[in-house]
């Protein structure tokens, strides 16, 4: 028996954009599930057989190290602002390659200090639609000193003024699609429809926070995430929308801790 080692997978994600051989994962997983459902009949006092009952879906998802321009988040980005969905992304290691992949969730965060990370969850259907293929890297291959997103080196404006005292960042997106199914067929139509789009930025910082009003308070907060040595520009995360939520916390021994949230809907 032959036993595969994390060194020997190389991960690739491709289409919408995006064109990665050799991602910098720290984990990934595939989860499937096919809903099962038991059938009874009069006369019977167990179930006569069990019948799918649902279409299949599958989850696929990945932790990476930010090591340069994030093209998963310009996919996500591609995706919200009307691309063409036409042919889903493809994700897979080796021989393990899934054709249809719609990405729905994406985040990236980074504190004081600490590297950054990205997780990226893609919905997968079971479908033989094309989908870009996939060209991996060589595993374990060393590429020298690679710039890495760090805490230390990652300035972040709100509305234009640096914020000098910040802690952390974190930005949640999610793309949500819209499923059709028809009589005499087990997978959706494709492509999915994109019904909806949302960014939220949470900015961390001492003695942190912004107005709340009724109305919304308009806000654009900018976080330029750089490679600590050599102040190289990795990702820049911009979101402009409304404050939704806006708190401030002191307790003995500690300094006053405030967090703003924005979040921008794409119409």
């Amino acid at each position: 028996m032959s036993i595969i080692r994390y060194n020997d997978v190389v991960i690739g994600v491709n289409g919408w954009g995006a064109n990665i051989s050799g991602l910098s994962a720290i984990n990934a997983s595939i989860n499937f599930s096919n809903p099962q459902t038991p059938i009874y009949a009069i006369g019977k006092k167990s179930a006569v057989t069990t019948t799918p009952n649902g279409p299949v879906r599958g989850t696929a998802s990945i932790s990476y190290y930010l090591t340069g321009t994030d093209q998963i988040y310009g996919a996500f980005n591609y995706a919200a602002t009307g691309g063409d969905l036409t042919t889903p992304m493809t994700m897979g290691w080796g021989n393990v390659v899934l054709t249809g992949c719609y990405l729905n969730n994406y985040s990236a965060a980074a504190a004081a200090n600490q590297v950054a990370q990205a997780t990226v969850e893609f919905g997968v259907y079971m479908t033989q639609g094309g989908g870009v293929p996939i060209t991996a890297g060589t595993a374990g291959a060393t590429t020298g000193q690679k710039n890495i997103g760090h805490g230390a080196n990652t300035p972040i404006t709100y509305d234009g003024v640096a914020i000098s005292d910040a802690l952390s960042f974190n930005i949640q997106c999610a793309n949500q699609f819209e499923e059709t199914y028809i009589l005499g067929a087990s997978t959706p139509i494709f492509p999915l429809v994109l019904s909806s789009s949302q960014k939220t930025l949470t900015l961390e910082g001492y003695n942190l926070t912004k107005a709340v009003t009724m109305c919304g308070t308009a806000a654009t907060g900018i976080v330029t995430l750089k490679d600590l040595c050599s102040s190289t520009t990795i990702e820049t995360f911009a979101v402009t929308g409304k404050i939704e939520s806006s708190d401030l916390s002191v307790s003995a021994g500690g300094a006053v801790q405030g967090s703003i949230t924005i979040v921008q809907h794409t119409y």
